[in-house]
C-alpha cells in the first residue's frame, strides 16, 4: 500500500468531523504517528489549518515517506472507532457517525487485523511445514532402526549376538531422542555398570537392556534392584528384554514395593512399526505399576 486508494483517502479526510476539539485530533494522530502531541501541534498548527487540511497534510506526508504501516494503522484505528469523539459537544456528531459507517463499508475489514491474520496463517503454515519435515526425518530414522533390528534377529554367530546387544543399548537411546525424552547413555561408577537412565515425569529410571536367547530370571532382577536401591527415592528401574521375562522374575519384581517396569521385544517391535510410541506405552505401564503394582502387563 504505497498510496491510499482515492476513495478511502477522501473518506479519511471527511472523517475529520469526528473531532470537534483540536485536542482530540492531535491526541488521535500523535498516537498513530508515534510523535509527541506537542510536536504535531507545531508541525501542523491549528491557526493556519482546519482539521480537513491538517488530515490531508498528514496523509500526503505518510504517502511521500512510504510509511505503509502507519497508513494501515490509521485506517485500522478509524475502522475500530466505535463512535466520533467529543459526543456531547460535537454538533456534527450524527453526520460523523454516518461518515464513519460509510468508511467501514468501503474499507470492508480491518486492514491491520487482516494482515496480522495473514501473517499468523503464514507462520502456521511454516510451522506445520517444519513439523512435517521433522516427522519425515523421524520416520526415516525409525525405519533405519527397525530394519537393523530385524537384521539382528536373524544372526547366528556368538560375536554377532554380542554385537546386537551393544547395538540395542546404543539405539534404544536414539529412540528416546526421537521422542524428546531426557536421558543419559550408559555409564560406570566405581562399583557398577549402568546401561543408562532417562527421566519420565517426576521419576528417574535406571535402564537395563538384554538381548539374549534366554528370558530374564529372578537373579537378574535382584542385581538390578540393588542398583536402584542404592540411588535416591525417586529412582525406579526400566528393563528391556527382547526375549521377555520368566515368571520368577516377574514375581520377584512385584513382591514388595515394586519399582520396575518391564518391556519385551514384541512391545519394542510395536514402537518400531509405529503402532504406538515409547511415550504412550510407557505411560500405560507406569499407570499399571502405580495402580496395580504390576511390572509387566501388556
Amino acid at each position: 500500500m504505497k498510496n491510499i486508494k482515492p476513495e478511502i483517502k477522501m473518506k479519511i479526510i471527511s472523517l475529520s468531523k469526528c473531532f470537534w476539539y483540536w485536542n482530540s485530533f492531535y491526541s488521535f494522530y500523535s498516537t498513530i504517528l508515534e510523535i509527541p502531541k506537542r510536536k504535531l501541534e507545531i508541525r501542523i498548527p491549528k491557526n493556519s489549518n482546519n482539521k480537513y487540511t491538517a488530515t490531508e497534510k498528514i496523509l500526503d506526508n505518510l504517502e511521500r515517506m512510504g510509511e505503509n504501516n502507519k497508513i494501515k494503522e490509521k485506517i485500522s484505528n478509524f475502522y475500530k472507532l466505535n463512535e466520533p469523539f467529543d459526543k456531547n459537544d460535537n454538533p456534527r456528531y450524527i453526520e460523523a457517525q454516518k461518515e464513519l459507517k460509510e468508511f467501514k463499508n468501503i474499507v470492508g475489514k480491518d486492514v491491520v487485523e487482516d494482515e496480522i491474520k495473514k501473517r499468523e496463517f503464514k507462520n502456521k503454515l511454516e510451522e506445520q511445514k517444519q513439523k512435517d519435515l521433522m516427522e519425515q526425518e523421524r520416520r526415516k530414522k525409525l525405519e533405519e532402526i527397525k530394519n537393523k533390528f530385524y537384521e539382528y534377529t536373524k544372526v547366528d554367530s556368538i560375536k554377532e549376538k554380542q554385537n546386537r546387544g551393544y547395538w540395542l543399548e546404543e539405539y534404544f537411546y536414539k529412540l528416546l531422542e526421537l521422542e524428546n525424552i531426557e536421558h543419559s547413555k550408559p555409564y560406570k561408577t566405581k562399583t557398577e555398570q549402568v546401561d543408562g537412565h532417562f527421566k519420565f515425569k517426576s521419576f528417574d529410571y535406571l535402564v537395563e537392556i538384554r538381548w539374549r536367547k534366554e528370558q530374564v530370571k529372578q537373579k537378574d532382577i535382584s542385581i538390578f534392584e540393588g542398583k536402584i536401591d542404592s540411588k535416591g527415592q525417586s529412582t525406579r528401574g526400566f528393563m528391556l528384554s527382547i526375549s521377555g521375562f520368566d515368571q520368577s522374575a516377574i514375581m520377584a519384581a512385584e513382591r514388595k514395593n515394586p519399582k520396575l517396569i518391564f518391556m519385551d521385544g514384541n512391545e519394542l517391535n510395536n514402537i518400531l512399526e509405529r503402532i504406538t510410541t515409547f511415550y504412550d506405552i510407557f505411560c500405560q505401564k507406569e499407570h499399571i505399576l502405580v495402580k496395580y503394582g504390576k511390572v509387566y502387563k501388556k
